[in-house]
């Protein structure tokens, strides 16, 4: 079975989004490979929480202090959902530093993220033309699921396009303390 492309828009642009994943489409994205290994400089990207309250926007590196985990999703992304899914347990590889952020608007973003049991205080949308910042986070590329893994200077040290294993999320930790 071959996967489905379909253009969704989000705040007038288009943006890629993934369709169903047949098996072999499922295979290929969990071989997906490692983009980088050595540190990148992060790009400026500007969030606002999810978890409510009086809305204020954060860069993705003002996420500093210790390593963290982003995954990049969408709610009409198959494989991004089954990466929600597993939250709890990649949170747990990840140290507690696991934290969502949505290339959608902030109340389809709560929808989802309440729906499969995500904690809000984790969970970021996007502000701004989401198509430019995934492609600054994902060096170029615009598919998902997309997860980066930050060091405590809140710089990209890996990224993946593809499901993040528990694996994986472990050794990027390890990895981006250092």
């Amino acid at each position: 079975m071959r996967p489905s492309r379909r253009r969704s828009t989000h705040g007038g642009r288009d943006v890629k989004a993934c369709g169903a994943f047949g098996a072999k489409a499922l295979l290929a994205s969990l071989s997906a490979f490692i983009l980088a290994q050595q540190a990148f400089a992060s790009a400026p990207i500007t969030l606002t929480p999810v978890a409510g309250g009086p809305a204020h926007a954060v860069t993705l590196e003002s996420i500093k202090g210790r390593a963290h985990v982003a995954l990049f999703w969408r709610s009409d992304c198959a494989p991004c959902l089954v990466e929600l899914n597993e939250f709890a347990a990649l949170n747990a590889a990840a140290q507690g530093g696991l934290v969502t952020i949505a290339l959608e608007p902030t109340a389809d973003a709560r929808r989802t993220l309440v729906r499969f049991g995500v904690p809000l205080a984790q969970a970021y949308v996007v502000n701004g033309d989401v198509q430019t910042a995934l492609e600054a986070v994902s060096d170029g590329g615009r598919r998902l699921p997309l997860a980066v893994a930050l060091n405590a200077d809140g710089q990209i040290c890996a990224r993946r396009i593809g499901l993040l294993g528990i694996e994986q999320a472990q050794a990027w930790v390890r990895q981006c303390s250092r």
